[in-house]
Formats: C-alpha cells, sequence, structure tokens
C-alpha cells in the first residue's frame, strides 16, 4: 500500500490506493519516498481522514498562535464546501480566535471533549454584542440543518457577548456536551429557530448582570433542552433558561447560579425533572410562568431555593416540591394524598366525583367518606 505524507503537518500514513487517490486529490498530500518502514501514526487522526473531515491544525491553527480566526474560518469553509465536518483538536488546550467563527449549513464543530480545552477569545476579541461563534451568516437567511458544535470548551473571555448565536438554526442544530463559560450576556441565543437541541451543557457566565443562560426566542415546534447545569461557582444569571414566544421541552434541568431558573414567557412546554439548588439559596423561584399556553411541570424540587413555581398571571406561588403542575389549574403536591372524609349521603353526583378522584380513578385524593 502507500505511504503519503501530509506536506503542511508532516504525518505519514500508509492507506489503501482508493483513499490514497482522495488524499493526493485535497491538494495538502504527496506520495511519500522515504524509507519503507512503516511510521507511527495517529489512528484517530487517520479516521478522520478518513471520515472527511477537516482538521484546524492541517490549516495553520496552533494552540500557541496568538490568534487562529483565519485558519480556522477557512478550514470551516473548506468543511462546508465538501460536505465535511470540522474538528477542533480540543484535547491539546484552547485555540484563541479574535472575531465570530461562522458555521455554514450542515457543518458539524465537534472537538474532543469538554475537559480540556475548544474555542477561546483573545483578549482583543470586540465587545460590540457579536458572539464567539454564529450557526449561519449574518443576513444571509439561509436556514441552517444539521449544525451543530460540540464536544468541547467554549470561553468568551468576559469578552464576548454572546458564546453561540443563530437566527436560522433548523432541524438537529444546536449545542451539545460543551462548558460554554465567559459570556457577558447570555451563554446560548437562538432567535426564530426550529426544533433546536441544546444537550449535556454546564453554563458559567463570566460577570454579575449576566442576563441569560440560554434564550430561545421566537422558536417554534418543540425545542429541546436536556441535562443542563448553570453553575456553580459563576456569576449570577437573571435567567438561566428564558423562552419567549417559543415552544420547549426541558429534562433534567439544574439551575444553580440564577435568580430565575426557567422562564416560560408567552411560551408553552413541558419540564421533567428540574432540581433546585444544593447551596445558593439567592434562587428566588425556580419555575416561572407568564402567560404561559399549555405549560406543565412534572417533578420539581425546589432544593433551597425560596419558590418552586410563580405563575405571574394568576398569582399562585408553590413553595413546596411538586410532582405535577399545570398552567392555571390542576397540580400535585410530593408527599401523600389528601384524605377527604364525611359523608356523602344519598349524592348520587358526590359518590361519582369521589370515586373520580380517588384511588381506583385518578389517584389524586384518599377517600375515606361514608
Amino acid at each position: 500500500m502507500p505511504q503519503l505524507r501530509n506536506t503542511q503537518t508532516n504525518d505519514i500514513v500508509t492507506v489503501d490506493d482508493q483513499i490514497a487517490t482522495w488524499l493526493l486529490s485535497r491538494g495538502s498530500w504527496e506520495l511519500y519516498s522515504g524509507a519503507v518502514t512503516p511510521p507511527s501514526f495517529d489512528v484517530a487522526k487517520i479516521n478522520r481522514i478518513v471520515a472527511r473531515d477537516e482538521d484546524i491544525e492541517s490549516w495553520g491553527a496552533s494552540t500557541a498562535n496568538s490568534d487562529n480566526i483565519t485558519f480556522i474560518q477557512n478550514a470551516q469553509n473548506a468543511a462546508a464546501a465538501g460536505g465535511h465536518q470540522l474538528h477542533i483538536p480540543s484535547s491539546k488546550g484552547f485555540y484563541r480566535i479574535s472575531d465570530t467563527l461562522y458555521l455554514d449549513d450542515k457543518v458539524v464543530c465537534y472537538g474532543d471533549g469538554r475537559d480540556d480545552g475548544g474555542l477561546r477569545a483573545t483578549t482583543t476579541f470586540p465587545t460590540d454584542g457579536r458572539p464567539l461563534i454564529r450557526l449561519g451568516r449574518a443576513g444571509s437567511g439561509t436556514l441552517m440543518f444539521g449544525t451543530r458544535v460540540k464536544e468541547m470548551r467554549l470561553h468568551g473571555e468576559s469578552r464576548a457577548h454572546t458564546i453561540v448565536y443563530s437566527t436560522t438554526a433548523n432541524e438537529q442544530s444546536g449545542v451539545f456536551n460543551c462548558h460554554i463559560a465567559g459570556y457577558t450576556n447570555t451563554g446560548i441565543h437562538f432567535l426564530n429557530g426550529s426544533c433546536i437541541s441544546v444537550e449535556d451543557l454546564e453554563l458559567s457566565g463570566s460577570i454579575a448582570g449576566v442576563l441569560y443562560g440560554i434564550h430561545f426566542e421566537e422558536c417554534a415546534n418543540d425545542n429541546l433542552v436536556k441535562r443542563v447545569t448553570w453553575g456553580p461557582g459563576a456569576a449570577q444569571h437573571a435567567v438561566g433558561l428564558r423562552c419567549w414566544h417559543s415552544q420547549t421541552i426541558g429534562i433534567a434541568l439544574h439551575p444553580e447560579q440564577c435568580v430565575v431558573g426557567i422562564d416560560f414567557d408567552d411560551s408553552s412546554g413541558i419540564l421533567f425533572g428540574v432540581s433546585g439548588p444544593n447551596t445558593n439559596p439567592t434562587v428566588t423561584t425556580l419555575i416561572r410562568t407568564q402567560n404561559a399556553q399549555e405549560c406543565a411541570v412534572f417533578s420539581a424540587n425546589k432544593g433551597v431555593a425560596t419558590n418552586t413555581i410563580v405563575d405571574v398571571v394568576s398569582g399562585e406561588t408553590i413553595t413546596t416540591d411538586v410532582k405535577a403542575w399545570f398552567a392555571g389549574g390542576l397540580r400535585i403536591k410530593a408527599g401523600a394524598r389528601p384524605t377527604v372524609t364525611g359523608s356523602k349521603g344519598a349524592n348520587a353526583a358526590l359518590t361519582s366525583l369521589m370515586t373520580a378522584l380517588g384511588p381506583s380513578g385518578l389517584g389524586l385524593v384518599t377517600d375515606s367518606t361514608t
């Protein structure tokens, strides 16, 4: 099998004829005429090559560079043109960028895990409101399908207004398994999107007065927020998850550094398993609803928060753990069912009602009536 050498990185690989033909067509590989002894090589790197991924270091990016935005944007452009993914070798540390990185339709930007490095703003990153990463180009209007950021740390260096932003994100787009930190206003902001997912995140704002951890604004069709923690040890968010005119499903959410954990404002959605802070009593309200439409909460444990649920329109405030709650109506508190006593007499309607509410019906009360 032929051996090839990467003219930019000096990597040497042994591949079959088909892969060799494709690599030679890429322009950055040549036939290797050195020793025939099989060289050592990075198996993970070879897998990325075969999978048609663009590695940013092959385009000149380095953790030693003071600024990598040109190298990484060029790599992204190549990935978009070739239908490839964009690899950030986050296990090597942070790659500094001095301006917004734009990700195009269907580009997946991925690292090696969120425990080490990733992308980080330079100390000269503009403070004029621009994000660290934008899914889609400003002003283009092209919808983003399957555009993702995953498996790395993203840090705004207390300069980037927002870490991930998009006005065109749609199905299969989102942010996955990342640590989001160092933003001055909002961690993740999706505007006018649809069917977006954010999963397995930890969010840490950089300064006092950080507004939102995650903000869905005018986003339709069941957006998903799953396994997210806000904090600990970070600046207090005004709101952890804000949904405005949006539809959202939340699963396993843990607001710690927030005044309000989750805010449904003129929105609809379902929350499954919301747990409040363990040690931060400054969380005023775990879940707040304002003009909520079709909003339901299942299993909310307030921890040391002051309130579990506040419904602004009805004025209802719940300060105990909640098994189930529906905006504007029914709620089921944690603990034993209430017991109803007394005589039904000959009232057939009351007898029917107690049967429907009791253990043989909805199970909402214990029927001890006679």
